[in-house]
C-alpha cells in the first residue's frame, strides 16, 4: 500500500475509535481504495458486515445508506441527485419481514461473503468523484444457538469510504434463510468467518 492510502486508512480506523469511545463521528467525506493488508481488508469487509447483520436484526436496514450529506460528498452533484430520487422510491427493498428480522435477532454474526467487487473509477457507473472500491452483494451470515446458521444477501451499492463501507442505494434485502443453500455454493471475492477459502479475491480487475 502506497503512503498516502496507507495514511488514509489508519485515519479512518482511528476515527472509528474515537466514535467508539463516544466522540463524534463525522460523515463519509471521500473514497478510499481497499488496502493491500489482508488483516486491513478482513477489518473493512467485517465493519460493514457486522453493522448490516445489526440493522437488519434491528428492522432498520436504511442505516446502511449515505445520508444527503454524504452523497453530495461522495457523488457528482447529477449522481448524487439521481441517487436520492432511487433512494425515494425504494421503500420496499428496505422493507423486513417482522419473522425474518426475529430469526436474525436470535443469532449472533458469524461472517460474510462478499460478491461483485471491484474499483470503480470516477465518473464512471454511479459518479464517484474519485476512485472509490464498491461491492454488490454481501450474504451475511448468524449463527444460531442450537448451531445452526442463518443467512440473508443484502444487494446495493457499496462504496469504502474514510468512514467504512456504506450504500449509496439498497436494491434488495432478502428474508433470512436457515441452511442457505449460498452458503456452500456462492463463489466470493472476499470471504471472511465462513471457513476456507479465505479472502480470495477473484473478480477485482488485475489492475488494481
Amino acid at each position: 500500500m502506497n503512503g498516502s492510502r496507507r495514511t488514509s486508512f489508519v485515519l479512518f480506523w482511528c476515527v472509528l475509535g474515537c466514535a467508539a469511545c463516544g466522540g463524534a463521528r463525522p460523515g463519509p467525506a471521500r473514497t478510499l481504495l481497499l488496502p493491500s493488508a489482508s488483516a486491513e481488508q478482513e477489518s473493512a469487509f467485517e465493519d460493514v458486515a457486522r453493522r448490516a447483520f445489526t440493522v437488519l436484526s434491528e428492522g432498520r436496514p436504511a442505516a446502511l445508506l449515505l445520508d444527503d450529506d454524504g452523497l453530495r460528498a461522495l457523488l457528482l452533484p447529477e449522481a448524487a441527485s439521481s441517487a436520492a430520487l432511487v433512494r425515494a422510491n425504494s421503500e420496499l427493498a428496505m422493507r423486513i419481514d417482522p419473522d425474518a428480522q426475529s430469526t436474525l435477532a436470535a443469532a449472533h454474526y458469524a461472517g460474510v461473503c462478499i460478491q461483485h467487487a471491484r474499483v470503480m473509477p470516477p465518473g464512471a457507473g454511479f459518479g464517484l468523484r474519485a476512485p472509490g472500491f464498491t461491492f454488490d452483494r454481501m450474504l451475511v451470515v448468524g449463527a444460531e444457538a442450537g448451531g445452526g446458521r442463518v443467512a440473508a444477501w443484502v444487494e446495493g451499492t457499496f462504496v469504502l469510504t474514510d468512514q467504512g463501507f456504506f450504500a449509496i442505494a439498497l436494491q434488495r434485502l432478502e428474508s433470512p434463510r436457515r441452511d442457505h443453500a449460498d452458503l456452500d455454493l456462492a463463489p466470493c471475492d472476499f470471504r471472511f468467518g465462513l471457513g476456507s477459502p479465505r479472502g480470495v479475491v477473484v473478480s477485482v480487475p488485475a489492475s488494481y
